[in-house]
């Protein structure tokens, strides 16, 4: 009961009063020019935030299905459900008019991330940005925490990509590579991180037995990311 209380709190506290940080890079790289966004794997909270943080003209979210039972997929005004390890033909019949693709935590949950990355770029307005976000290789000798700080605390992860695999792949596929790297944000790291390390010293260390990574991601560099924009054919 305390844990789920700390982690809703966390949470509500980096989703709400701060940009998360997909947004903050996507931000500096679309100004206040209205987006079409294709938010692939948008989970129930995307819409509302993309819609809070970025100027949307339209918004297409694609997910598996609806995740934890929240209402927050009835918000999404395109819903596309679709399994990307099968269903190919529905990012197929997807219209080609996209400004933005969003891939935060998705291309580790499945094997065919080259089949399908092929078939999204091309829905990709030139001039257009993709972001995506995974777990760094470092997750694999990270311990296992409340949360997700492991790469298989997460039992649907089936690969782990490593930084130059996707630029690679990207390039290949006529995108320009416009920023990468580890994802932190300082004010995280200022104000966030000291918190969470007191609850693990005097709480989840010694009475859970087990680290609560909420906070812990930009410290301990769990993720990184990838903003590129399609070129010119």
């Amino acid at each position: 009961m305390v844990t789920n209380v700390i982690q809703s709190l966390l949470f509500k506290f980096k989703n709400g009063p701060l940009k998360p940080f997909r947004f903050k890079v996507i931000k500096k790289m679309t100004g206040k020019k209205p987006i079409k966004i294709l938010d692939v794997g948008c989970g129930n909270e995307s819409f509302y935030l993309a819609n809070k943080f970025l100027t949307i003209r339209d918004y297409v979210g694609i997910d598996k299905v609806d995740y934890d039972g929240e209402d927050g997929y009835s918000l999404i005004p395109n819903l596309v459900y679709a399994d990307l390890d099968s269903d190919l033909d529905k990012l197929e019949s997807l219209e080609e008019d996209f400004d933005l693709i969003i891939m935060s935590h998705i291309i580790e949950h499945t094997n065919k991330f080259e089949s399908y990355i092929k078939i999204l770029l091309k829905k990709l307005n030139t001039n257009g940005l993709i972001y995506i976000e995974t777990p760094h290789p470092r997750t694999l000798n990270y311990p296992s925490a409340i949360g997700f700080l492991n790469f298989y605390d997460d039992d649907t992860h089936v690969r782990c990509f490593n930084e130059k695999e996707v630029l690679g792949i990207l390039r290949k596929n006529n995108m320009n590579i416009d920023k990468s790297g580890v994802r932190r944000d300082i004010f995280r790291l200022v104000f966030i991180s000291p918190i969470v390390i007191f609850l693990n010293i005097i709480y989840f260390i010694p009475i859970k037995r087990k680290l609560l990574s909420a906070g812990l991601w930009g410290l301990l560099g769990v993720g990184f990311y990838v903003i590129a924009t399609k070129q010119k054919n």
